[in-house]
């Protein structure tokens, strides 16, 4: 090369290059070394990792000697040294090696193919340790055939069952088709999910036969406290197809878990809300509500300060009947007196009233006697 230079370049020119030249080339030499060098420094070598096991072995506080086999396994990338109890170790790996068969071997595949997405596109969800959890499974009832009022049970008489296990989304292997609901105004079905092994969540797919194609709406999850847990169903379309009704599945409560409810929920389509971890979240309406114009409007109950406060845990004082308009969110109080409560007859659409009682509060009593005249306001 020198050569060549010499008869084109003055030899300024010719050094200023070279100099340039071994700057390039010693910066990649460096630049190597430093990633890929000190990425196997880093990496534990299999001595170090026996003495950390042996350290983690000598740990006579249970707890901390299974904390100290979590961190080893994380820093190991090595899910076989997950202590049994740890909810979260064997996912973190997963995320780490980026690898979905990691989280099908420990948890529900089904779970996994709904959470290991998210946590792997968003930072803010592996910051969560709630986010790592497998919901706790409730008994939904669906796959028992058990229905309430609310009668979208697949197989249905809207679905017949085209292409309703799109092998991306919800793979039969790992999903059942438990609910059909039909759209108002489009011809689009809701298609809801659970999981074969009932993992304690639902997906919602949005399927329109007139291209066979699927959209996924979401997930939900259930929730949990101390003495009682539930999951939010489908069991409506809005008139105009805006929004998603849901009603509380509530399993089996604890000690004084009884008179706990979820109640009732809506999820708008048009601008889906999501919990910390990505999942759908629905916002509540009320314990008990009550539907009318094909799903857009509800009357519910709610205690205000014209009664005393209701004792917690326990039901609540009905002492004001409100509205909502489903599709605006727009909420109204229609019936609130002093020291009065209220029970809901019926709802008759086509004179536009609501029918209900009302009496005078009285500590413990939650509803009218029967003996009680009943009344009647326009709906709104």
């Amino acid at each position: 090369m020198l050569k060549y230079l010499n008869h084109g370049i003055s030899t300024p020119i010719a050094i200023g290059i070279i100099v340039v030249l071994i700057f390039v080339v010693g910066g990649g030499i460096l630049a190597y070394q430093h990633y890929y060098i000190a990425e196997s420094e880093d990496k534990l070598t299999s001595e170090e990792i026996t003495q950390r096991l042996s350290e983690c072995e000598n740990i006579q506080d249970y707890s901390d000697q299974n904390v100290c086999y979590e961190n080893l396994a994380i820093e190991a990338n090595d899910p076989s040294i997950c202590p049994d109890y740890s909810k979260d170790c064997v996912m973190k790996i997963a995320i780490n090696q980026k690898d979905i068969t990691i989280c099908e071997k420990k948890y529900d595949k089904a779970w996994c193919m709904v959470i290991f997405p998210k946590l792997l596109q968003e930072s803010s969800y592996r910051q969560n340790q709630q986010c790592y959890i497998q919901p706790i499974p409730i008994d939904i009832g669906y796959r028992h055939g058990a229905q309430s009022e609310y009668d979208y049970s697949y197989p249905n008489v809207y679905d017949n069952g085209v292409n309703d296990y799109p092998e991306d989304i919800v793979p039969e292997s790992a999903f059942r088709h438990i609910l059909s609901i039909p759209f108002n105004v489009s011809n689009a079905i809701l298609r809801v999910y659970d999981s074969r092994n009932n993992t304690g969540f639902i997906r919602l797919i949005k399927y329109s036969p007139l291209n066979n194609s699927s959209e996924l709406v979401g997930d939900i999850i259930s929730k949990t406290g101390g003495n009682w847990g539930g999951i939010y169903m489908p069991i409506a379309i809005s008139k105009n197809d805006s929004h998603i009704l849901l009603k509380a599945q509530m399993g089996s409560p604890g000690a004084g878990g009884g008179s706990i409810t979820m109640g009732y929920a809506y999820l708008s389509l048009g601008s889906v809300k999501y919990d910390d971890c990505g999942y759908l979240d629905p916002e509540k309406i009320a314990n008990q509500v009550y539907f009318y114009d094909n799903f857009s409007k509800a009357l519910f109950y709610s205690e205000e300060k014209n009664v005393p406060s209701s004792e917690r845990p326990g039901p609540y004082y009905n002492s004001a009947i409100k509205f909502i308009n489903i599709i605006t969110a727009e909420t109204k109080t229609l019936l609130e007196e002093s020291n009065t409560i209220y029970e809901i007859i019926d709802i008759d659409e086509k004179l536009g009233v609501v029918n209900f009682k009302s009496c005078p509060w009285q500590a413990y009593r939650f509803s009218c006697p029967d003996s009680d005249r009943s009344r009647s306001i326009v709906l709104p």
